[in-house]
């Protein structure tokens, strides 16, 4: 990824299923793009409807892997895209939910 890209980031994640006292803040790695994928650097982050579920192990979204990181709400840049996403050039602000056009 490109050098400007920080190494870490800031979410709001769990480390088991519970009530609101699971999520906490912590620090994970950047993940590198993957095919016909974006990397969106927020200006801002929110919490849908749905991630109550999520927190309480309630919606199956994908594998119970932990830390899970809830909040896909967003807005911000496109700061990388692989192929496939020749339509989101670096730069343009996009709002998004768990997964961008």
């Amino acid at each position: 990824m490109d050098a400007s890209i920080p190494q870490q980031m800031k979410v709001a994640a769990l480390d088991r299923f519970g009530g609101p006292e699971v999520i906490h803040m912590t620090s994970l790695p950047v993940p590198a793009p993957r095919a016909r994928e974006i990397l969106i650097e927020l200006d801002a982050a929110g919490i849908g409807v749905w991630d109550p579920y999520v927190r309480e192990g309630e919606l199956e979204e994908g594998p119970s892997l932990f830390p899970k990181v809830i909040g896909n709400d967003g807005a911000g840049t496109v700061v990388a895209s692989t192929r496939g996403c020749a339509e989101a050039r670096i730069a343009p602000a996009r709002s998004c939910a768990s997964s961008c056009p």
